[in-house]
């Protein structure tokens, strides 16, 4: 017979989505779906908000992110029914993506190359406190109308950095806005004390870089092609076991909030690790450790699921941590080396196309996560970790076809992106204006040839 009414638990949350709309039994795969459309919604806010922001400036497409984040955040509280509350979340989703790539992207063009690995770790130490927070909000309230409204009020504390907060001098240069970038880089000379050169203004004319190339031309060459897609193999790995394990959680039993939290604080320590990992020993074998640690750690808690039983779930739990702190290393070295491997003329493109991967793994991973749910033996219950595991095992793997990018100035043209031995310089070199370098380069192709 048809379930028509349910009671639910509710000493995890008092009220979900999920009871609220009774989203159970035949109507349960609806939340996939959910989770699906959200994550969709980050792939096309990957791409859209990228393209705006190259349209009409950084500054402008973050601000506009933060403020769609704010009403459709707040609106998806007061959703009436299943298919508004989905629609709202995919623009949550958009808005959501757009908001953080447009932050990193605006510091990444900010900072100099010493501070680039920072920069990468620390904005992920931040996502990963913000997830601490979130569970601390989730045991407070319990309720998920006011975890949505709290999780999205503090939106309205961003948009003043509207008058914060300055363009991107690299994308004025890139508009041929010169005086704009002048005026820009001197705020930055007395914010740190230095005196910018008298000729500052030829300086900016002489870096401007006046050639384009899409993002095709990765895959005019058999070796950047190679690079290319191992590229975005592991980020595909990366979003599906990141957020696969943590859509698992549900099913490892325990204490839900210890585990959310455990698995959002472990993050920190070993990001902080990867700040040193990263600059000493390089960074293909860090993230190859990182992605192998993370699968392994699946791969292992397969048997405690199968043949334990409560007495072993707190090794299952340790276990799940282990597997996200490989994840989330691996993360903080991802970054890194997709914007280094990729030359100047095709990196937004590439880091874009790169990213928008990840979101396609994140896409499958709440169907992956809910075999397991579904499941009433404990073998089934392994399948999502057999499914992560491998996946991230294989992905790490791979990435030691890439170059080792430590010790080499950034690649500017393709040719360029496919010899890294002509990149590696020593710290007491000094680097070569940008056209200068295409000309070496190009005359060294045309000996070679």
């Amino acid at each position: 017979m048809t379930c028509s009414e349910w009671d639910y638990d509710e000493d995890v949350f008092k009220e979900t989505f999920t009871t609220t709309h009774n989203l159970v039994c035949g109507e349960g795969f609806k939340i996939s779906h959910a989770q699906m459309i959200f994550y969709f919604g980050v792939v096309v806010g990957d791409i859209l908000f990228g393209q705006i922001s190259d349209f009409i400036g950084r500054k402008k497409t973050l601000v506009l992110t933060m403020f769609i984040l704010l009403v459709s955040g707040l609106s998806g509280s007061f959703s009436p029914e299943y298919y508004s509350f989905v629609v709202i979340h995919f623009v949550v989703g958009a808005a959501c993506k757009g908001c953080l790539v447009l932050a990193f992207v605006m510091g990444f063009e900010f900072v100099g190359p010493d501070m680039r690995v920072w920069l990468g770790q620390a904005i992920n130490i931040v996502f990963a406190l913000a997830l601490c927070l979130l569970c601390g909000l989730g045991i407070l309230i319990k309720d998920w109308q006011y975890i949505q409204i709290t999780a999205s009020m503090p939106a309205i504390l961003l948009i003043p950095t509207w008058f914060i907060i300055d363009e991107s001098p690299r994308w004025l240069i890139s508009k041929n806005r010169m005086e704009e970038a002048k005026t820009v880089l001197q705020k930055i000379a007395r914010t740190n004390q230095v005196t910018p050169p008298d000729n500052l203004l030829e300086h900016l004319e002489l870096e401007k870089c006046t050639y384009t190339e899409e993002i095709w031309s990765l895959f005019k060459n058999r070796t950047l092609a190679v690079r290319t897609l191992v590229v975005f193999f592991n980020w595909f790995g990366l979003g599906m076991t990141y957020y696969g394990v943590f859509l698992h959680a549900e099913n490892l039993g325990g204490n839900f909030y210890l585990a959310i939290f455990l698995l959002s604080v472990i993050e920190i320590p070993i990001l902080l690790v990867n700040l040193y990992l990263l600059n000493k020993f390089g960074r293909r074998k860090v993230h190859c450790v990182t992605m192998m640690t993370g699968g392994l750690a699946c791969i292992c808690t397969i048997f405690p699921v199968i043949y334990g039983g409560e007495e072993l779930q707190p090794l299952i739990l340790a276990l799940a941590v282990i597997g996200k702190m490989g994840a989330s290393g691996a993360f903080g070295s991802i970054y890194v080396i997709s914007g280094e491997v990729f030359p100047t003329v095709v990196r937004n493109g590439g880091v874009g196309a790169s990213s928008s991967f990840a979101r396609i793994g994140s896409m499958v991973a709440p169907y992956i996560a809910k075999l397991g749910a579904h499941s009433v033996h404990s073998y089934g219950k392994a399948i999502p970790l057999i499914v992560f595991g491998t996946c991230s095992i294989t992905a790490g793997l791979c990435a030691l076809l890439l170059p080792e990018t430590k010790g080499c100035r950034l690649p500017d043209t393709i040719e360029e992106a496919i010899d890294f031995k002509l990149l590696r310089e020593d710290d007491d070199i000094v680097i070569q204006p940008m056209e200068t370098r295409e000309i070496n380069t190009n005359q060294t192709s045309q000996n070679g040839n």
